[in-house]
């Protein structure tokens, strides 16, 4: 597995390459270690895009996005 930090325009993005041969039950035991962090836990995450952005403007807070795919079959 290859990881790597790209920056651009004050992001920090993780991209990782997953290996082929990886099945959906470790990816889907990859997914709940993750989860079960303690730093996730602690705040309000939501996994509506429209509603966060919207949320922010409100607020006039800035958003913190988190995309990944690399726990998906």
């Amino acid at each position: 597995m290859i990881h790597a930090l790209v920056l651009g325009a004050g992001l920090a993005v993780p991209v990782m390459a997953a290996s082929q041969s990886t099945s959906p039950e470790e990816y889907q035991k990859r997914y709940e270690e993750k989860i079960s962090k303690d730093w996730l836990k602690k705040a309000d995450w939501s996994l509506d895009l429209e509603a966060s952005l919207a949320r922010a403007k409100k607020e006039g807070k800035p958003v913190f996005a988190y995309f990944t795919r690399s726990y998906a079959p």
